[in-house]
């Protein structure tokens, strides 16, 4: 027993040693963890009760959150100490299957096969080598722990146990709402192999009535799981993480429900080309609907066959099929057709129907002895293969890269998105572009691809390149005005700037009420001579946006060229009230004063200006020449100097130096 004990930690520490070494992926763990300012504090009185009435991440397990919260209370955000939680953790359900499969079945070697399977499948990498992924672990030890408290209730019923089994329940529930199919694992397990329904009187009535029995003791597990599914089910559909049948129809859902319950099969017998994310197909061929159809079915026949000579195959296969019904889809949830991470605790019911199933079969010690040799292998295969899983966690670009090598020939084009965003995001632009490309290669219309392409071309001086992306975001969408945006300021910069009063007036007749819009038309207008055309798309800038003190500064410097001085002053006085260290608003405020002779305030603003950036020359020119224009020779000659200092060849400071004598 102890040995075996040993031999399910060491296997299940091996397998995911290399994670103690590895960092938080840009993949939900940002929220969770390391940019939650909610929990940054750690474990405190005030993040229990964020954790308890918050709905982040479409999602209501308050106990994920505290786990987190303790692990930074801990150890910070050493990234490897939060992964070894996770796997402290899947170490303790491993461990914790073990002792309940063989608590209720007898069974050594069985029991320690299924949870040495539930150790090492490279299923589980994604629940445990996923810090974000905590409530995986966290609900699955409340699971384990539930079942071993409905255990001892049905060898000695007391309201005290059964109150045991409903905390443990509740507590899983606010880890994870996943164990919502806890009372149904409960009346499998009651079938077999704790035998409550062989053990009553025989006859077909008396057995019906026995299950009625076992169904009303479930009652008030049942009202605890329902409370929690409407509590989920409301998170999740104000956080928008519940899909419309528009955008995901009725008929897409059953067919990739078909589809999906039999690549879980294949993956649990077969785990090969997995990843985070498997897109939702947009169609399915209808051979392949067909045959998935037909395999299920033929499945469920058997089982249900076999309920009298096997129950443990009949359990098993109910038990993956029904504790997989909440994640199979029929509420859609996200843009995945599947997930690693939902056969945590289903494959249990798989790998009890394969181990009791295969034992069943052998009829000679031989045989026995050839399965218990073959059950090692695929253990130690699984870890094998499991271990190598794990390396595709170690950062986000690994695990994006890998992900879309795995579903290539999918609609995979968001994953190629999501891995340039985040180079993107990291300041590896130039890295980012070719990633965009394969994203729009696979989904020309994808035009969150195309911006984060032009954004890029922007940031990495590429402007024609750029500006060809806009133009090619346009021609599949003229309605949209970012790129048009976009577009017009990089025609500014080309010196095109016909081109980009074209876009900016279309920008504004599309969105109207966009500032930023009429601000950038007005500037444009005003650089080609048009300041007339311009005044009123910049006096329509600062009505839509009075605070913005940059549209008020150039809204009245524009006015003191159309020597429009009153109403020039007012516009420089609100930008510089807004913003009092607004150096270009004080520079522009001080050249109009001085227009008008009020050369006190003017020296003030420009001085101001100079004092705020002592290195912006422009405004130490406009003060020495305003000082010498009010006559106060001396202090204009020493300033002037200065502008002489730090520019030799400024011919304006010289030739006024030259026309004083100094």
């Amino acid at each position: 027993m102890l040995g075996v004990v040993a031999a399910l930690v060491l296997v299940t520490v091996a397998t995911y040693a290399p994670v103690w070494r590895f960092g938080f992926v840009a993949l939900d763990d940002p929220q969770y963890v390391y940019e939650n300012r909610d929990l940054a504090g750690g474990l405190t009185s005030q993040s229990v009760a964020w954790a308890f009435t918050t709905g982040r991440e479409a999602n209501w397990h308050p106990l994920t959150w505290i786990s987190h919260a303790l692990d930074i209370s801990l150890f910070g955000l050493n990234s490897g100490w939060h992964h070894v939680s996770n796997l402290v953790l899947h170490v303790l359900n491993t461990l914790l299957l073990f002792g309940v499969l063989r608590r209720m079945t007898g069974s050594i070697w069985r029991s320690a096969f299924v949870a040495a399977i539930f150790a090492v499948h490279p299923l589980h990498v994604e629940s445990v080598a996923w810090v974000a992924e905590r409530k995986d672990v966290l609900s699955a030890l409340f699971f384990m722990l539930t079942l071993g408290a409905y255990v001892r209730y049905v060898e000695a019923p007391s309201r005290a146990r059964y109150a045991a089994v409903a905390s443990a329940l509740a507590l899983g529930l606010m880890a994870k709402a996943m164990l919502v199919t806890m009372p149904m694992v409960l009346l499998l397990l009651d079938y077999w192999p704790l035998g409550r329904v062989a053990g009553a009187p025989a006859g077909p009535a008396r057995r019906r009535q026995r299950w009625r029995e076992l169904v009303f003791e479930k009652v008030p597990l049942l009202a605890i799981v329902a409370a929690s599914s409407v509590v989920t089910f409301l998170v999740q559909r104000e956080g928008g993480a519940v899909r419309s049948l528009e955008s995901f129809p009725l008929m897409s859902r059953l067919q990739n429900v078909i589809v999906s319950y039999a690549d879980y099969v294949r993956l649990g017998l077969w785990p090969a080309g997995l990843g985070v994310f498997y897109p939702f197909p947009s169609s399915l061929p209808v051979n392949q609907i067909a045959v998935a159809a037909a395999v299920l079915i033929a499945l469920t026949i058997a089982a249900w066959w076999l309920v009298r000579r096997a129950p443990f195959v009949t359990v098993g296969w109910l038990w993956f099929i029904g504790m997989l019904v909440p994640v199979i889809g029929l509420v859609q949830i996200g843009g995945h057709a599947r997930a690693d991470r939902y056969m945590y605790l289903p494959l249990i019911g798989l790998t009890i129907a394969v181990a009791w199933g295969a034992v069943a079969l052998a009829k000679s010690d031989g045989v026995r002895r050839a399965l218990a040799v073959g059950g090692a292998g695929v253990v130690l295969s699984s870890a094998v293969v499991a271990h190598a899983q794990v390396q595709y966690w170690r950062d986000t670009v690994t695990l994006w890269g890998h992900t879309a090598d795995v579903t290539e020939g999918m609609q995979n084009f968001g994953i190629y998105f999501g891995l340039a965003q985040y180079l993107h995001g990291s300041g590896r632009v130039v890295e980012a572009i070719p990633v965009y490309e394969k994203s729009i290669e696979r989904n020309p219309a994808y035009l969150e691809a195309r911006l984060g392409l032009a954004r890029a071309l922007v940031e990495s001086k590429q402007p024609a390149r750029a500006i060809d992306a806009l133009n090619d975001i346009l021609r599949i969408n003229p309605s949209v005005v970012e790129p048009r945006m976009s577009l017009g300021s990089l025609l500014v910069d080309a010196d095109r700037p016909a081109e980009a009063i074209a876009q900016f007036t279309e920008v504004v007749r599309l969105k109207p009420g966009l500032a930023e819009g009429h601000w950038q038309l007005a500037l444009t207008l005003a650089k080609t001579g048009r300041l007339i055309d311009a005044l009123p798309e910049f006096a329509e800038a600062v009505r839509l946006s009075p605070t913005s003190e940059p549209m008020r500064n150039d809204y009245g410097w524009a006015l003191a060229q159309h020597n429009q001085i009153a109403a020039a002053i007012e516009q420089l006085n609100e930008a510089v009230r807004l913003k009092p260290d607004f150096v270009d608003a004080h520079h522009n405020l001080g050249r109009v004063l001085a227009t008008q002779g009020q050369w006190d305030a003017a020296l003030s603003h420009l001085a101001e200006a100079v004092r705020l950036e002592p290195g912006f020359l422009a405004a130490r020119l406009s003060l020495g020449l305003t000082l010498l224009r009010a006559g106060r020779v001396d202090e204009a000659a020493q300033t002037l100097r200065e502008v002489l200092r730090q520019d030799p060849q400024n011919e304006a400071a010289r030739r006024a130096l030259a026309a004083i004598g100094k």
